[in-house]
């Protein structure tokens, strides 16, 4: 195999492996300029067709699906940006991880700051 075949975002082992395997890989994408493909890797690892429940709950990478896809909203519409997508994101992983598990405490954190950020906005918009 070679190394981009390897590093595929198309490649399944990749989304069943570790968490760590599956961020290291959202960043090579990301700063190869290949955002999307970064973005469908971690929406596929917190997938319901994803068995891999270490993968699945782990607040990490739900917030950097969140925080990647906030970027690219971002810059597409600067300066109009309310963090509606990535806050969409943080909430279905609430959904998806058990109030017991880490991963659940660290989005919700998150989306509290997404939140906080977005009523700041407003009024110094006002």
């Amino acid at each position: 195999k070679t190394l981009k075949k390897a590093l595929s975002p198309s490649t399944e082992n990749v989304v069943n492996s570790s968490p760590d395997l599956i961020l290291e890989l959202a960043d090579y994408l990301l700063h190869s300029g290949q955002p999307r493909d970064s973005v469908d890797i971690l929406k596929r690892a917190v997938g319901v067709n994803n068995k891999n429940k270490a993968v699945r709950t782990d607040g990490r990478i739900w917030i950097r699906w969140s925080d990647i896809v906030g970027r690219i909203e971002e810059s597409s519409s600067p300066g109009c940006y309310d963090h509606k997508a990535a806050r969409d994101i943080l909430q279905m992983g609430l959904q998806y991880i058990d109030v017991n598990e880490s991963g659940h405490c660290m989005v919700l954190i998150e989306l509290i700051r997404l939140l906080l950020d977005d009523c700041g906005q407003r009024e110094t918009s006002s």
